[in-house]
């Protein structure tokens, strides 16, 4: 018997029952697939979104330390001797300074040194050589770090990008 009579002999049930199923498993299989994608869409978005919140919170950061270290650089150019007040405004700025600093990172030392020493030629009565000095040796450990960080911060956004194109 060849597959023309035997599906016109059972013309019924092969439209009763085969074409149901198939359709029911073709319909299954579309939601499977636009679930999956769906799915794996909201979870790109969502690494999305906490990149950019990190890299909002970094970029925050900097600019905070930025405000900060520029605030300390500016005890830096007073007149000697300084009044007490403004020692204790150096040294406000100079821990907030150290509590936003990573303790762990190779620079702080280099940072904890050079503050110190800029404070030292103000608050003690030291040639204006000096004062320039320590402030030009400030600065440079300064600019590494807040260009390490930028450095970093667009390191995270190329990274958030790559991954984003891969999903």
């Amino acid at each position: 018997m060849d597959i023309e009579t035997w599906v016109g002999n059972h013309q019924l049930i092969f439209l009763g029952l085969f074409l149901p199923i198939v359709s029911a498993l073709m319909a299954a299989l579309a939601a499977w697939y636009s679930t999956r994608r769906t799915l794996a869409s909201a979870q790109t978005d969502r690494n999305l979104q906490r990149v950019m919140k990190l890299t909002d919170f970094r970029q925050t950061w900097i600019d905070e330390l930025r405000f900060d270290l520029a605030s300390f650089l500016g005890f830096l150019q007073g007149h000697q001797p300084m009044p007490v007040e403004r020692i204790n405004d150096m040294a406000l700025s100079y821990n907030k300074i150290l509590l936003r600093m990573n303790h762990s990172d190779v620079r702080f030392q280099a940072l904890v040194e050079a503050m110190t020493s800029a404070m030292a030629a103000v608050t003690k009565v030291s040639s204006k050589e000096d004062r320039a000095e320590a402030r030009s040796e400030l600065l440079i450990v300064m600019n590494e770090i807040l260009k390490a960080e930028w450095e970093r911060l667009k390191v995270d956004l190329v990274n958030s990008e790559r991954s984003r194109e891969l999903q």
